[in-house]
């Protein structure tokens, strides 16, 4: 039986090295407030998922919180 890891977790400060994908829906500052408020508070629990090639596949809102906030993105 062939074992592989489900995934790789990495850490960024390069916020340039993320796609947007022209199709997801447009990015919500309400949402992205709210998001920020619970990065300060519990810190970022689930990383973005970006593909092979950069482009966010789950994450918008919480990489734009994050870019706000100068931390660390982990995807």
């Amino acid at each position: 039986m062939k074992t592989s890891r489900p995934f790789e977790v990495f850490e960024t400060t390069d916020y340039s090295m993320f796609k947007k994908i022209d199709y997801n829906r447009s990015v919500s500052r309400s949402n992205v407030k709210k998001i920020m408020k619970s990065i300060i508070e519990y810190g970022l629990i689930v990383p973005i998922v970006i593909s092979e090639d950069g482009y966010i596949i789950d994450g918008q809102h919480r990489l734009e919180a994050l870019i706000a906030l100068d931390m660390s993105v982990w995807y």
